[in-house]
């Protein structure tokens, strides 16, 4: 598999550590699982993919692309349409915050520009459609104790643990 010329080298800072070796091979595995071929990619791409990342990063992105295209397979949607990202954020919206959403949406952004070459910025329906979900997204407080209430608590604890 040919990724990048001998003399990109110098972009590229020695790997560090066997993880980050795995972390890398695992990328090109992903990569080249995703089209049945080996992938070249030019030096801006896996630029982007092996060192403009921490490793946790390079996980989340290829977990989160693997789920997309998974998906793509399984329902047989043609990704090259807005429909399939549409319709796809609908189906997280159900399980995640608009934030985890717009994180998706930027993670398959890259996805889209890398693999096939499309820019989903031009996509508006999608953008239009997050936006609508972040602006009706209801957030859900989460519960807290009042100085009154933590007082009653420990007081609880106190007539629970007193000997008798």
């Amino acid at each position: 598999m040919s990724v990048c010329p001998p003399s990109a080298e110098v972009f590229f800072p020695a790997v560090d550590t066997d993880e980050e070796m795995n972390i890398s091979r695992e990328i090109d595995e992903f990569m080249s699982e995703l089209n049945g071929e080996e992938v070249e990619m030019n030096l801006d791409a896996r630029r982007i993919l092996t060192t403009a990342n921490a490793p946790s990063s390079r996980r989340k992105y290829a977990s989160k692309q693997a789920e997309y295209v998974q998906w793509l397979e399984k329902e047989g949607v043609d990704a090259s349409q807005p429909n399939a990202m549409i319709n796809y954020i609908m189906i997280l919206n159900n399980k995640y915050s608009p934030g985890s959403l717009w994180s998706t949406y930027l993670i398959l952004k890259k996805w889209y520009k890398i693999e096939k070459n499309i820019n989903i910025k031009d996509w508006t329906l999608v953008a239009d459609l997050l936006k609508v979900l972040t602006k009706n997204h209801v957030v859900k407080k989460s519960k807290t104790f009042t100085k009154n209430k933590f007082a009653a608590l420990l007081k609880g604890v106190q007539l629970m643990t007193a000997p008798r």
